[in-house]
């Protein structure tokens, strides 16, 4: 498996959470796909056009979702602010201190009214009781928060929702998507939209969106109308086929044998992390948690561990890592080896 991502015999990747690796097998078909452009130029076009009802159907089938319901966009950032520019403009959001920038954003560009909360070990009950208040149309989150790594508990948003059935719930999945089984259809979001380049593996220029009925109803919309806002003018062939294409080479790999493995270097990251006390109290009190960890570290260590092949990102205040299923146990033992010998 490893031999498909020839960057993992260059350094010890734990940076996924940042950019995923493109597969040789990716890079190729890539490569395939844009010759097609120069020899077919106008036909390209054309063909590109009338694929795009497939690659949404694939993608629906992966995610549990409607084909009708699904959309490719550019990228999470550019996406998320396509649907909510539908919300009306009085819609009371509540979101999360410190969430995904481009989510935040995109909250404050529309001038809606917003409580903002601090992320906790009792994050999940802080959510219920702002709710409780009466004063929230909207809570948008990010499924797994980039910078620390925390998974919010979706059981936890179903019951919110069964309580709460006019509450839309909104999600960031860019951290989430490609890391677990999901299926949209059977989730507590209304509206969950992602990119596809960090745990898909698809590349640069795809994003993804699933849309349910209860986010139309809300804002008074219909699909044809989504879908002449997200398709209006050129789409990008390319992007959207690698999105495809790295979905169904998940498949073709047993994808839930990919996610057994990653879980297990996960839990044995966790393990070493515990062991050294680096994972922040909130962390580790919560019962569940994603492959991303985020331990206190200087700027100075994050080159340090850089100058010494160690792939990883400086988040918040400290340094991020980042387990996919090419990660192996090899991997983080040569981490810790060299993360004790520069303390």
């Amino acid at each position: 498996m490893r031999d498909f991502f020839p960057i993992l015999n260059e350094c010890i990747y734990l940076n996924t959470a940042y950019v995923g690796p493109p597969s040789t097998g990716l890079m190729q078909f890539r490569s395939t796909y844009d010759h097609h452009f120069l020899e077919e130029v106008d036909q390209f076009k054309i063909k590109g056009n009338d694929k795009l009802a497939a690659q949404r159907s694939s993608i629906a089938s992966f995610f549990g979702a409607q084909p009708n319901h699904t959309f490719i966009t550019p990228n999470f950032s550019v996406g998320i602010r396509f649907f909510l520019e539908y919300l009306p403009k009085k819609t009371r959001f509540l979101i999360l201190e410190a969430d995904y920038p481009s989510l935040e954003n995109a909250v404050r560009a529309g001038n809606f009214p917003t409580t903002v909360l601090p992320i906790i070990a009792s994050l999940e009950e802080n959510i219920e009781q702002a709710i409780d208040h009466g004063t929230i149309d909207v809570l948008a989150l990010s499924v797994v928060q980039y910078t620390s790594g925390v998974l919010i508990d979706q059981s936890f948003l179903s019951k919110l929702k069964k309580r709460y059935p006019n509450l839309l719930i909104i999600a960031d999945g860019t951290q989430f998507l490609g890391t677990s089984l999901f299926h949209f259809d059977n989730a507590p979001f209304d509206l969950i939209v992602g990119s596809g380049y960090k745990w898909l593996l698809a590349g640069f220029g795809n994003g993804l969106a699933f849309v349910k009925p209860s986010y139309l109803d809300y804002c008074e919309t219909q699909l044809n109308t989504l879908e002449n806002r997200i398709y209006a003018g050129h789409f990008d062939f390319l992007a959207a086929a690698s999105l495809t294409f790295a979905i169904k080479q998940l498949q073709d790999w047993d994808f839930p044998e990919l996610l057994r493995k990653k879980n297990e270097v996960t839990d044995y990251l966790k393990s070493g992390l515990l062991e050294r006390e680096l994972l922040q109290s909130f962390v580790v009190n919560r019962n569940q948690h994603s492959s991303i960890f985020n331990i206190s570290a200087t700027s100075d260590l994050h080159l340090k561990l850089l100058d010494k092949g160690v792939r990883c990102s400086f988040r918040g205040t400290g340094v991020r890592l980042s387990i996919h299923f090419y990660n192996t146990k090899k991997d983080i033992d040569n981490f810790f080896t060299i993360y004790d010998q520069l303390i």
